[in-house]
This record gives C-alpha cells, sequence and structure tokens, in this order.
C-alpha cells in the first residue's frame, strides 16, 4: 500500500509570481523562447493586452513579456525610492515658513510645531525601516482607511533677522547683512540723505564705514520704505530694539530716538497702543534671550558653612 501523501501543487498566486520573476529576470528578446504561450495564458498575463493586427503570435508574446518585465522594472524603482525616502531624516515644510517670518513669537511657535511633526514623521520611517515594524505597519493600513502620505523633501532654513549693532560704524556690507537690501540700494539711501562716511581709515583699500547718524538713517528707510508689510515692520522693530537692549543697554535710549519715525509709521500714537507695543517687545524678549534657570545649590558652598559654624562645646561629664 502506497501511504506517500501526494505532493501538493503550487497554487495559482505562487504560479504567477514564480512566471512574474522568471520575467524580471529574462534578457529580452534572447529569452523569449524559455516562455511558453500556455503559460502565459494560463496566467491570465494576455487578458490585459490587446492583440494588433498584423501581429504573430511571437510578436505578440514578445510584446506581452516586454511590457510585463517594464511594470516589474518599475514596481522596483518604486520600492527603491521608498526605501531611499525612508532613510532620509525628515525636515518639516513649517521650517520654510519659519524662515520668512519676521515675528519672534510666531517664528518660535512653528519651530516648535516643526519639531513635534519632524519627530513624530522621523519616528514612523524608523518603524517602516525595521522589517517586522514595517509589516505590522503594513498590517494596520489595510484595515484603516486612512493612508500617510510623505511630505515635501527638506528645505534649507536659516534667520532672515541678522543682528546688527547700530551704535557701531558700519560699512555698506554691514547693512545689507542686517537689512538684506542690496549694497546699491544702501548706496542710494545714503546719498539722498547727503550722509558722508567717516574719516580716518586706517588702510587706503579699507571699507568706508558710516556712523550713528548714517546708521539711523538707513533703518528708518529699511524699515519705512521697504518693510511694508505693518506686521513685519513691527515685528523686525522689536527684534532690533530687543537686540540692543539685550547686547548694547548704554545705547539703547539712543536707539528709541532713532526708531520714533518707525514707531510712528506703525500708528502707535495713544498710550494703550504704546503699553501694548511695549508688551509685545516684552514677549519677543523672553523669546529671544530667555532667561538662565537657576543653579543649584553648591556642594562645596554648603561645606564652608559647616566648616565656619562654631562649634558645639560639650558639657563636662560628672
Amino acid at each position: 500500500m502506497n501511504t506517500k501523501k501526494p505532493i501538493p501543487l503550487p497554487s495559482p498566486t505562487e504560479i504567477r509570481q514564480r512566471l512574474e520573476k522568471r520575467i524580471a529576470e529574462a534578457k529580452l528578446p534572447n529569452d523569449l523562447d524559455r516562455f511558453t504561450w500556455a503559460e502565459l495564458e494560463a496566467s491570465g498575463m494576455f487578458a490585459r493586452y490587446t492583440k494588433q493586427n498584423g501581429w504573430d503570435d511571437k510578436t505578440f508574446l514578445l510584446f506581452v513579456l516586454m511590457a510585463e518585465q517594464s511594470k516589474a522594472l518599475r514596481k522596483e524603482r518604486d520600492n527603491l525610492k521608498h526605501q531611499v525616502e525612508l532613510s532620509k531624516d525628515y525636515h518639516s515644510p513649517l521650517r520654510v515658513a519659519a524662515y520668512v517670518e519676521p515675528c519672534p513669537i510666531k517664528k518660535a511657535q512653528l519651530h516648535n510645531e516643526a519639531d513635534a511633526e519632524e519627530q513624530r514623521v522621523n519616528e514612523q520611517r524608523r518603524r517602516e525601516r525595521d522589517p517586522v515594524a514595517r509589516r505590522m505597519l503594513e498590517y494596520s493600513k489595510s484595515i484603516s482607511a486612512r493612508k500617510w502620505e510623505f511630505r515635501d523633501e527638506a528645505h534649507p532654513f536659516f534667520s532672515t533677522f541678522t543682528p546688527a549693532r547700530w551704535h557701531e560704524p558700519m560699512t555698506l556690507m554691514d547693512y545689507h547683512e542686517a537689512t538684506g537690501l542690496s549694497r546699491r540700494t544702501v548706496k542710494n539711501i545714503l546719498d539722498r540723505a547727503g550722509a558722508r562716511p567717516l574719516e580716518g581709515r586706517k588702510r587706503p583699500n579699507e571699507p568706508a564705514r558710516y556712523g550713528q547718524d548714517s546708521n539711523a538713517v538707513v533703518l528708518q528707510a529699511w524699515l519705512i520704505q521697504h518693510v511694508k508689510n505693518l506686521d513685519a515692520r513691527r515685528a523686525l522693530l522689536a527684534q532690533t530694539l530687543a537686540q540692543c537692549k539685550h547686547d548694547m543697554p548704554e545705547h539703547f535710549g539712543r536707539m528709541e530716538e532713532a526708531i520714533i519715525p518707525v514707531v510712528q509709521s506703525l500708528g502707535i500714537t495713544t498710550e494703550e497702543q504704546v503699553k501694548e507695543f511695549k508688551a509685545y517687545l516684552a514677549e519677543c524678549e523672553q523669546i529671544m534671550f530667555p532667561p538662565l534657570p537657576p543653579s543649584p545649590p553648591s556642594l562645596f558652598g554648603g561645606l564652608a558653612e559647616f566648616y565656619s559654624a562654631p562649634a558645639i562645646k560639650s558639657e563636662p561629664t560628672e
């Protein structure tokens, strides 16, 4: 009696997968003879294509094989592209919004939101790179209607505000870095105001430097004439004042005099409006220059107090 169990026949899915693997690895048209009309017909591949008039069976078979091979190559390409994307660190598009946002408060909020988004997406990508976690994620996607789509690629981002020491002599390049205006535009502002550079250059090729009065002219023209958006002008003004108050408090009074026309251009005239702007300035200072945390108590300070304390006299025993 034959007790051997019959060898199970491969399922249609397995047959199709093996055929697709053979097609993907074939070198067409040289390997055309390795495939038969019957196996492609049994796998249902012919149902996707239409045989054109004038084609013989061999031409149609080659066409179907090359089309299926091209499809397999595109699938492999998409998978590799996806793996490359997963290997990258995600950078939130909110960084770009923070890049052009002049208000320190809104800029900090955007950076905080970007930090949270980047942490979430990068953790998601890390799980997808792990084979076990990826399979679990694919299973969860299969039972969920919501699909994750990756966002834009990383964009470089830098702060648009360059702190300037407006009380010191400045060159055209210094003005350019402080305001973002071109040096030609800055030179035109200085020429219209009749500003003259300071004398006493140490070297003939040393760039010309301008004094505090010229600095005030450029600062006012930049904010009033070239920063048209009032919210952006208010934010840049607050940043400039906060920077001066933090780095050069002894020159803060002169800075306040220099920016009076800028304040007037913002429509800040009443006491209530001035109070509101000062509150906004104080909030910007907290964001730009947060207070240092209190230092922990020193161990050596405690020991010093211990050793400097008067000794306790012990009473004589009888």
